[in-house]
């Protein structure tokens, strides 16, 4: 094996190794995002809607 040929050997398993480490991170990223959306209890909201509905759209 010529220098190069091990040099690029060495790039493409750090490669290999930081896309490993990049696609792990994404999954746990992403579970933990499900998981909290999960467990999280949203509070109710607080002040009341009140709209006027016109007659115009009830049929009768």
């Amino acid at each position: 094996m010529t220098i190069r040929a091990n040099l690029n050997q060495g790039f493409e398993n750090a490669m290999l190794r930081i896309s490993t480490v990049l696609i792990l991170f994404l999954l746990t990223s992403l579970a933990g995002g499900a998981l909290f959306l999960a467990t999280w209890d949203i509070p109710a909201p607080s002040a009341p809607v009140e709209r006027v509905l016109p007659d115009d759209n009830f049929p009768g």
